[in-house]
């Protein structure tokens, strides 16, 4: 076994090791349970830093971004934010020329990174305010929004990074949902319909597969044109909707 493969092999059992024991805070954690799970957090971000300056990145980056995706699941999300998808979107890693990395992985490393940040980021902001209530919560979710659209569009030119394109989507509604819920339909309606027209830029979302998906966004955003009182809009929509459906 060769020294890149022995670090990352090490690098895994470590992690593991941490994530396991890493336990969940509840809103009536003790002080002692409160202690135990901020130096568990202490170790895994010192671990990830410790393997990730010493691996290369090809070996390291896929890594800090599945685990940030674990931790995430479990809750970490100021753990994922900080260790993981800031760190990975900070190299600018789809700039650069990295061995054994093509062009492509190295950007879809960096708008993964990029959606961590964004999610992780808007997940903090609801966390104090999930009612969206205060207008500072409110331009957090759309800085937030802005953070996905932008690395989307990174991504549309490649026809190959097809479900990097799906997944923005997918985490653009998400937080648009919430927008609408909370009642604020023309904040998130520019992010809706860039979501609808990156879904049309590709001709493997036209396909029977994503049928369901197109048309949830679709019925989304003629609902949200609706509110606004834009029904010429809303037309437009359900007709090229119908077309589409029709082609198929």
């Amino acid at each position: 076994m060769g020294e890149i493969a022995a670090l990352s092999r090490a690098f895994d059992i470590e992690f593991n090791k941490h994530y396991e024991v890493l336990p969940r805070l509840a809103h009536d954690t003790d002080h002692d349970a409160f202690l135990n799970h901020y130096r568990q957090v202490q170790r895994i971000a010192e671990s990830i830093a410790y393997y990730a300056s010493r691996l290369p990145p090809y070996a390291s980056v896929h890594r800090i971004l599945a685990f940030g995706d674990r931790l995430a699941q479990k809750g970490e999300h100021r753990l994922a934010l900080e260790a993981c998808y800031s760190y990975v979107k900070n190299l600018n890693i789809h700039t650069r020329d990295v061995v054994r990395a093509d062009e492509l992985t190295c950007l879809s490393w960096h708008v993964q990174a990029c959606y961590g940040v964004a999610v992780c980021e808007a997940t903090q902001v609801l966390h104090h305010d999930p009612q969206i209530k205060h207008p500072d919560t409110l331009s957090g979710m759309v800085a937030c929004l802005r953070q996905l659209k932008d690395a989307l569009a990174l991504v549309l030119p490649s026809e190959q990074l097809y479900w990097i394109t799906l997944n923005g989507t997918l985490h653009i509604y998400s937080l648009a949902k919430r927008l609408l819920t909370a009642g604020f339909v023309a904040q998130m309606l520019p992010f809706l319909v860039f979501c609808v027209k990156a879904l049309e830029s590709h001709v493997i979302f036209s396909t029977s597969k994503y049928l369901t998906w197109r048309t949830q966004l679709y019925i989304s955003l003629c609902y949200a044109y609706c509110d606004v009182r834009e029904h010429g809009m809303a037309k437009q929509v359900r007709v090229c909707a119908g077309a589409r459906r029709g082609a198929k």
